[in-house]
């Protein structure tokens, strides 16, 4: 059993449209997907610093899943508060995968997480960028427009809670990709490489590929 810890920022449209489609196709059938592992959950105003590294220091964590915004050496959550930065001392996460979707984040930020302990990272070295349907004000994982690029990202949520091990993962994201690309329009063909292109993990170095849950 593993202990996962779930963090959506949620505070504006684009980490909005991220939470209703990790929730759709990942967490809202969590425990009838994955019952053998327990899910801690925090959104939007609770995504904030010292509450999270308070729960980290009170659980026993295994996997991290975090979405919100980041830049080359940090990752932000609610009202892009700052939640980690490569110069901090992250030996809270020591033990733990970690999966952030986030722009830019899986660079500086990944390397000192690894640094600090981290058994895999998984991230985007560039900006993660999604088309999306102008029109749409709610029920934002209705749109199958942004579904085509946040799904790519959720198989790695779906994969380490599988078990699956970082080679598998990225086999798991590189057949989606592939299936995926042609199907779409010239812009977004561009938009899901660079997301495809920007996507680092334990198979480029980060971390242990044999690191999965248990």
């Amino acid at each position: 059993m593993a202990h996962v810890f779930c963090l959506d920022a949620a505070t504006d449209h684009f980490t909005n449209y991220v939470h209703e489609f990790r929730q759709t196709l990942v967490f809202s059938g969590f425990a009838s997907n994955w019952p053998q592992h327990s899910l801690q959950y925090l959104v939007s105003g609770s995504v904030v610093q010292p509450d999270i590294n308070t729960a980290l220091t009170n659980n026993s964590v295994d996997y991290i899943s975090a979405a919100g915004h980041g830049q080359n050496e940090t990752f932000t959550g609610f009202q892009e508060s700052p939640i980690w930065a490569a110069s901090q001392d992250l030996s809270l996460l020591a033990g733990t995968i970690v999966h952030l979707l986030s722009c830019q984040a899986g660079d500086g930020l990944a390397q000192a997480m690894i640094r600090g302990g981290v058994l895999a990272f998984w991230g985007y070295t560039g900006k993660f960028k999604f088309s999306y349907e102008a029109s749409r004000s709610r029920d934002f994982s209705a749109d199958p427009f942004a579904r085509v690029f946040l799904e790519m990202d959720c198989i790695i949520d779906q994969g380490i809670l599988r078990g699956d091990d970082g080679d598998q993962i990225f086999d798991s994201v590189t057949q989606y990709f592939n299936q995926t690309l042609d199907q779409l329009e010239e812009f977004d063909q561009v938009l899901l490489y660079n997301n495809y292109d920007n996507l680092i993990g334990p198979m480029m170095g980060y971390g242990s590929i044999a690191a999965k849950l248990g």
